[in-house]
């Protein structure tokens, strides 16, 4: 079996909440300012109805990993 770990990131952002979430949940455009990639784990669903507990794949260069939302709210995405 493989190793688990945690990562854990906050970052505080100075713009306003509902500029910073279109960014940031435009999934599809993350290729054209990041090397970061993220989908839903589940193709079905659509970033803007994701809700707690749901998966989300990120792939940092070579690295994969599997993320938990833990919040998807007006103000808070986590």
């Amino acid at each position: 079996m493989g190793q688990q770990a945690s990562l854990v990131v906050e970052v505080e952002i100075h713009a306003p909440v509902d500029i910073v979430r279109e960014v940031f949940q435009d999934f599809p455009s993350y290729k054209e300012w990041s090397t970061w990639s993220i989908e839903c784990a589940d193709p079905t669903k659509e970033v803007n109805h994701l809700i707690d507990n749901e998966k989300l794949k990120v792939k940092i260069q070579n690295f994969k990993l599997t993320s938990t939302l833990l919040k998807n709210e007006p103000d808070v995405f986590e």
